[in-house]
């Protein structure tokens, strides 16, 4: 016998199962922080996902971290949990190839092949995030990376990462400074937002309006 509460319930609790560790994690800040002075590349461009954030006013003002080979306070950025990541690249003003790297997807961005506003997804099961910025020196290949942990290989003496402060638990951006001698965070700039629904929701609601449809169909048969 068809009994609709019971199925209704279980689809529930499976659909809710499925996406609420998704939905409960945060974005945070792993360490201590320090103020570190940055510059906007010209051709910096605020996407769509940040657009109504706090980052509309003066995002340099909230750059907090800092991550480098002879800096002492290194911070990280990670999440409370399984999510899906949006990246974003925002902006880059280096002569020197770098790129972007989420390590369990490859390269998300190049300064030479990537254009602003590219956007790239990547799945992540919680934790510090697993990024890392390189750069070729202008030799034209990988000369040196620092991660998000602060942790530098290779060609490592004046590479940094800083880190913004996070706005609504779910967005942050990373600036790079490549050691070319400018010092000004600019040279490579990704912005990351954690994706704030996953894909099991819509699933859910399509089941949802089919067992709905069931019961509405029995009871007009009855």
């Amino acid at each position: 016998m068809f009994n609709f509460p019971r199925i209704l319930g279980l689809a529930i609790s499976m659909a809710f199962a499925s996406f609420s560790p998704i939905l409960m994690a945060e974005m945070i800040h792993s360490g201590p922080v320090q103020n570190v002075a940055t510059n906007l590349p010209s051709n910096f461009e605020l996407n769509l996902w940040f657009q109504g954030t706090q980052f509309d006013d003066g995002l340099p003002g909230y750059v907090t971290s800092a991550a480098g080979s002879d800096t002492s306070v290194l911070s990280s950025l990670a999440t409370t949990g399984p999510t899906q990541l949006r990246w974003v690249l925002l902006g880059e003003s280096a002569d020197w190839t770098d790129t972007a790297v989420e390590l369990t997807f490859g390269q998300i961005f190049s300064n030479k092949t990537s254009t602003i506003g590219d956007v790239v997804t990547t799945e992540w099961a919680g934790g510090i995030l697993d990024f890392n910025f390189c750069t070729d020196g202008g030799l034209g290949y990988v000369l040196g990376c620092i991660n998000n942990n602060g942790v530098a290989t290779g060609y490592s003496d004046n590479l940094y990462i800083s880190i913004s402060a996070i706005i609504d638990q779910r967005h942050a951006v990373f600036f790079f400074d490549d050691g070319y001698g400018d010092g000004d965070f600019a040279d490579l700039v990704v912005g990351v937002s954690m994706v704030p629904l996953p894909s099991a929701l819509p699933l859910m609601m399509v089941s949802l309006g089919a067992l709905g449809f069931v019961s509405a169909r029995r009871r007009s048969l009855s």
